[in-house]
């Protein structure tokens, strides 16, 4: 059990609440993420540029200002995408995750913190999503009524499928784990449909 995590844990239980699981997002998963994102979109903005300079050299009609006017655009396209990248991971940095005998708990430390709760009550979704062989994403609520699909989780986090297991055991009853296992299957087979 991560020890910062179960101290931020421990200022949000209920009396006679107790904290079995605490965990934080994976900070070098977060990190590699963000890398790999800002490499793509790099590439996408400077590539075309480094193509019409390329273009223009090769006509003879090479324009000082334009080449310096594209690039200057796209600097200022990439410090955006940083800027908002860095954004995320230091709130990522700030969230914490529990599973006590009562609730699964996502804080979100920082200037505007919030806590949220999801018991058996309110989780509608069970998924573990495996973004690599180290590190999963278990999601535990969904907007089942947005067309895109807006889910609540733990992300980034280790032994995924452990995790998973203590939820469905300590958390859930036998008619919604039914149900979350009737939904798991149908995504499944309609997976398989399509491949």
């Amino acid at each position: 059990m991560d020890t910062i995590a179960a101290a931020e844990m421990g200022k949000h239980l209920n009396p006679g609440e107790q904290l079995l699981w605490a965990a934080r997002p994976d900070e070098s998963h977060r990190k590699m993420m963000t890398t790999q994102w800002m490499i793509g979109i790099a590439l996408c903005f400077l590539l075309p540029v480094f193509f019409f300079v390329s273009m223009a050299v090769a006509d003879g009609q090479y324009n000082v200002w334009g080449t310096v006017e594209r690039i200057a655009v796209v600097v200022g396209i990439l410090t955006f995408v940083g800027a908002t990248m860095l954004w995320g991971a230091r709130h990522f940095n700030k969230t914490y995750y529990g599973i006590t005998d009562q609730r699964a708990i996502i804080v979100t430390a920082g200037f505007r913190g919030k806590v949220k709760s999801f018991d058996n009550d309110n989780i509608n979704t069970l998924w573990l999503k495996e973004t690599d062989p180290v590190f999963s994403d278990l999601y535990l609520w969904s907007d089942k009524s947005a067309d895109v699909g807006h889910f609540e989780g733990f992300e980034a986090i280790r032994d995924g499928q452990m995790v998973k297991e203590l939820v469905e055991r300590k958390l859930l009853t036998r008619k919604t784990l039914d149900e979350l296992n009737r939904f798991e299957n149908l995504k499944k087979k309609v997976k398989n449909f399509f491949t």
